[in-house]
This record gives C-alpha cells, structure tokens and sequence, in this order.
C-alpha cells in the first residue's frame, strides 16, 4: 500500500502554488478568485518587468522598448491561458510606450521604429500566445492518454490476479481430488462399478488439466518430466512424447541454475513455495518470461512429486514496456519542446536583425559574405528547431488526401540531383493504389531522409528503389506488431543496395536523437523517427 507523507510546518512556495494551479483543485476556485489571481499574475509580471526595464535603461536608451515586455505576455500565457496574456499584452505596450519611448509620459505613435517596435511586439506576443495553448491542449491530450494507459494496465494486472487466485483454487481442489480419489481406489479395489466411477473421476481431471491454456507440467522429485499437457504443448514447442522422460533442466537457460532443487527441499519440509518469474526456453531457441506456480503432487500424504504451472507473460512485459516507453516519450518531447520553444524566440530575433544587415549591404561589400553565411546558419538552426517541434508534437501539421504516387513524381527530379550520377534511382508505383491522409510536407522529407541514407550507404554507386503498392495486413501481423490494426494499408517502400545495418543499429533506428553519422552530419530527429515514436 502506498502513503504519502506530507510535512505540514513546509512553507508554500511559488512554484507549488503555480502547480496547483495546474492541478485538478483548480477547478473547485471560484470563477472569481481565479480571474482576481489572473490579474494579480499579470499586474506583478508586468511590473517586475517595468523596473527590470527601468534598471537597465541607462543601457539600453530607446533600444529594444518591448523585449523584456514579452517576459510577462508568456509567462501569463502559460499559467493563465490566452485571456490573461491579452491584459498583459496591453499592460506591457502601454508601459514601455508610456514610461521608456522618448517622449516619455506620453502615448502614442512617435516614429517609424516605435511603430516596427510594436508590431514585432504584439506578433510575438501572438505567437507565444498560440504555441502555449497548443503545449497546453498537447500536455492535456498527453496526460488523458497516459491515464487511459495506466487504467487498462490496472485493470489488466487485477485480472491477472483474479485469474492466479482462480487457479491456486483448481490447483487445491485438483490436489484434494487426487487424494480422495486415491484412498477410494485402494478401498473399492474389488468393486467393479465403484472402479469405473473412480476412473470417470481421473479422466474428467484429466481433461480439466489436459484443456488449461497454462502450461502444467509434471515431475518427480529427480526433476525428470512426468506428464506434459497441451497448454504445455503450444507455449514451449515440445510434444509430450519428446519431454516426458527428459529433465526439466531442457527448458531452462544454459546458463540458469536449477532452482528445483531448493523448491522440492521446501516441500519435502512442508513450506509452501509462492509463485515466481523466470525465463523458459522454447524448442526453437527463443526465450519465454513465465510465471512458475509449484505445488507438491502428495500420494497418501507423501510427496511424490512436484505439478509446475507455467504461465506465458509476454503479453504483460509488452504492456509494461509500452507504458514505459510512453512515460519517457512524453518526458522528451515536453523537454525538446520547451527548448525549441526558447531557442525559436532568440533565433526569431537574431535571423529577423541577420537579414536587415545583409539587405543593406551592397554586392561589393566585403563584410556581405560574412552575413550570407550568418543568415544560412540561422536557417540551418530553423530547420532544427522546427525538427524539435515535430518531435515533441507541437508542429502544426496539414494532413489531407493525397496519392503517394504524384508525391513520389513530384521529389524524383530533387532526388536525382542528390543522390549523385553514382546511384541509380528506379520507382515502380502500382497505377491504381488508394489514397492516404498524410502531411504531405513531412512525406516528402521521410523521402528525402530515406534516400539521403540510401546514397550514404552506397559510396560506390548501386540502385536506389521507391515503390508503392497496397497491402492487406491481417490479424496474425497485428499481434506481433501491436501498433497497427488489421486492414487495407497502401505501402511506401525504399529500398537500397547499399551496405545495410547491424543488429544494434536495428534495434535503435526510431529512437529520438540517434545516429550512426559524424558530428555535424546527423541528428537523429528526422521526419520518420518522430512519425513512428
């Protein structure tokens, strides 16, 4: 059972009075206490940020009037919603416009970069207005599916439970049987009728343990198999005739010690084993995580034997992995948002002020090429920002109704151009394919970046394919790859004769942030990664 401790001579803090702000009591606030704390936030955002302005204007003179003005717009946004942000957006303008813009103590346009002041201002303010709500409808989503998630692995594991509770009662009751149905063979020997009755007794048993989905094994005291039931059957590969008669050390790890040992010590002793989880291996060499149940098989209150209950727990470890993978996911993706987020801001500054300079250069210039490259490393720097976004699900995307063969046709002229007169390039697209809804900017980059590897690993030249096709996908392809539902799919395939990849590079290829490239060459956040995480 879970506590949780609270310390009640703590002092309440900003930032956990701003996280109950975020959290479920909110909601209990009456409408106007939240409104007053609104405008609270916003009277003492704005003017924090007045005197920081007031401080540093020996500085900064009539220069950059609104920036420290947006401090308060994104704050209030991000706490308070649009509502808030708005009155912080008036509040600031009239602020700087009032106290910093010479003439001071007036209002009013003064000049054209009072204007052009304004107008980055407020566009900025609108811009941070919209990505905080959509960070705040994102997070919510995010919060309601993991939720979800959590409930059905609850409710999963109560079953669970319910069915181990089941089973330890079939198991006793089975044991019970056993023992009656051995005392009244000795006693009704001579009695035909009675010997009958008794045998319908151990067949039905028979066929209660035969019929279990889990797999119930029999064993002596050595270890060696004695009985081997279906269920046993389809989860380790086995037949009863390859087994019975065979170690129970076949299904273990070559490396796994005998853990029988101690268990038939315990029993003999009179202890009672709980279930434990370990690793089986099946006949084709791979390895099943299972649950062991190990009851004493007792004849005339002696233990004869020992009857193993093998529960397969793939399943459940994929539940939990998924659960996981989600959690750090969502810890990711709130962490690269809040830095694009920040980094869009400066770079927004530093690219607008990069352009003005290179617009007022002329050819001859020499300090122009130094500005070119200052303007294609902050497009550059765009790029991985609107990368990072993508990944943490703040980009806005366009989905709509599109056929992957004109996308193909539209990025085959590009990609001859990059890949090199080295590389050939085939496409074989099925003429009557059925459309698909997709963001038909990020299918091209998944093109681009695809084929860009393709070239990679080709250095010598080879043959790049693109082909498109529909498929069906059914059931069976639906339980090993719990993502996709069975159904009618239109399939994109690129395909190279390149080197190829290792194991390792396999099991990491749509993880965030990886990549087998140099620095400078790769960041491992492209396109298709973020569609598949």
């Amino acid at each position: 059972m879970l506590t949780r401790t609270v310390d009640l001579c703590a002092k309440p803090s900003c930032s956990s009075f701003l996280s109950f702000c975020k959290s479920d009591r909110w909601g209990h606030v009456p409408k106007v206490l939240k409104v007053a704390f609104h405008l609270s936030l916003v009277a003492a955002a704005v003017t924090l940020s007045t005197l920081l302005r007031s401080s540093l204007d020996p500085y900064l003179g009539d220069h950059h009037l609104f920036v420290l003005f947006l401090i308060p717009v994104l704050v209030t946004a991000w706490y308070g919603g649009w509502k808030p942000a708005v009155v912080a957006v008036v509040l600031g303008y009239l602020a700087s416009d009032y106290l910093f813009i010479r003439p001071r103590w007036g209002l009013g346009f003064e000049s054209i970069e009072h204007v052009v002041g304004t107008v980055f201002y407020v566009g900025v303010s609108v811009i941070g207005i919209v990505l905080s709500e959509q960070v705040r409808a994102a997070r919510l989503r995010a919060e309601s599916q993991a939720d979800l998630l959590r409930v059905e692995i609850t409710e999963h594991e109560l079953t669970q439970e319910q069915l181990r509770r089941a089973k330890i009662r079939l198991e006793q009751r089975a044991e019970e049987r056993v023992s009656e149905l051995f005392h009244a063979t000795i006693q009704i020997q001579g009695e035909g009728t009675a010997r009958q009755e008794a045998e319908a007794k151990v067949l039905r048993l028979a066929a209660i343990v035969a019929s279990s989905e889990d797999a119930i094994i029999g064993k002596d005291l050595t270890s060696l198999i004695t009985d081997w039931n279906t269920g046993a059957e389809h989860l380790f590969g086995y037949t009863s005739a390859e087994v019975v008669g065979s170690p129970a050390t076949l299904l273990a790890l070559p490396d796994a010690t005998d853990e029988t040992v101690g268990i038939v010590e315990q029993l003999l002793r009179g202890e009672d084993v709980p279930p434990y989880e370990t690793i089986r291996l099946r006949k084709d060499g791979r390895e099943v995580p299972v649950s062991v149940r190990i009851s004493p098989i007792l004849v005339a209150g002696c233990v004869v034997g020992l009857s193993s209950i093998n529960r397969d727990l793939t399943h459940s470890k994929q539940l939990a992995e998924q659960l996981r993978q989600a959690q750090k996911m969502e810890t990711i993706g709130q962490l690269a948002g809040g830095v694009a987020h920040d980094f869009n801001n400066i770079l927004t500054i530093m690219n607008g002020y990069a352009e003005i300079l290179f617009e007022g250069t002329q050819p001859s210039d020499p300090s122009r090429d130094m500005l070119q490259q200052i303007c294609d490393a902050g497009t550059r720097a765009a790029a991985l920002t609107h990368q990072l976004l993508a990944f943490s699900r703040k980009q806005v995307l366009q989905p709509r109704v599109l056929n992957l063969n004109e996308t193909v046709k539209s990025t085959e002229k590009l990609l001859r151009r990059l890949i090199g007169e080295d590389v050939r390039l085939a496409t074989v697209m099925s003429p009557n394919i059925k459309p698909v809804k997709v963001d038909a900017g990020q299918m091209e980059q998944v093109i681009l970046n695809l084929s860009i590897n393709a070239r990679d690993a080709m250095p010598h030249g080879g043959v790049l394919t693109i082909e498109t096709s529909d498929v069906a996908l059914g059931e069976s392809y639906a339980q090993m790859h719990p993502e996709v539902w069975p159904g009618q799919y239109t399939l994109l395939t690129v395909s190279d004769t390149g080197t190829g990849m290792d194991a390792t590079t396999k099991a990491h290829i749509f993880e965030p942030f990886f990549t087998t490239k140099g620095v400078g060459y790769g960041t491992g956040l492209s396109p298709i990664s973020t569609a598949v995480n």
